[in-house]
């Protein structure tokens, strides 16, 4: 009895056939999908055979893929593109950035693990306001506007997965390029 716990233990999954690991971990939630990679060899190289990826999305109901962005008549528009072929999904379910109060926004920052964006409002005549927004669930929350005295370089994303409840935790960080100096400035806003 003692060799068959050990072997068990060994191999962290408990026993289970391969098939029932397989179906189980497609219904794994994405936040947690990390973690199951961490029981086995097995349960890893279940996640990263070639039909999972497309079960998954299905079953734990994951969006992948691109919002690809762009500028026609100096209007922006954004177009998210399935990294799986699919039918398409009802137009309520459509990845979009029409949810926000705002239909002219320009992308400024994506957290890729967490599916979040930060997004400014590209209208010059009301003055820049930002969001940060999940379009896989039309999730969003306006955020202070930062002080901008000098242009925007670059502007990142960075995001957890929060835990027992809590929404994502997020850092922006914006980089601009003071008057007449050879280097860049670094921003980090303190969340309000």
């Amino acid at each position: 009895m003692a060799s068959s716990s050990s072997s068990m233990d060994a191999s962290g999954d408990g026993g289970l056939p391969e098939d029932q690991v397989f179906e189980m971990l497609t219904r794994v939630s994405l936040d947690d999908l990390a973690a199951c990679r961490q029981v086995s060899k097995q349960w890893r190289r279940l996640t990263y055979e070639p039909g999972f990826a497309p079960l998954h999305c299905r079953r734990a109901a994951a969006v992948s893929g691109y919002l690809v962005q762009t500028v026609a008549r100096s209007r922006y528009h954004a177009t998210f593109v399935s990294a799986y072929p699919s039918p398409p999904p009802p137009p309520e379910l459509v990845v979009s950035l029409g949810f926000l109060p705002s239909a002219h926004v320009r992308v400024e920052a994506v957290s890729p693990h967490r599916g979040l964006l930060c997004c400014v409002e590209a209208d010059a005549t009301r003055g820049a306001r930002y969001y940060v927004c999940k379009p896989a669930t039309r999730q969003w929350r306006a955020l202070p506007c930062p002080r901008v005295r000098y242009r925007t370089a670059a502007t990142a994303m960075l995001a957890r997965p929060g835990g027992g409840g809590r929404s994502a935790d997020f850092k922006i960080v914006r980089f601009s390029i003071p008057s007449l100096r050879d280097c860049l400035r670094c921003e980090v806003p303190a969340r309000r």
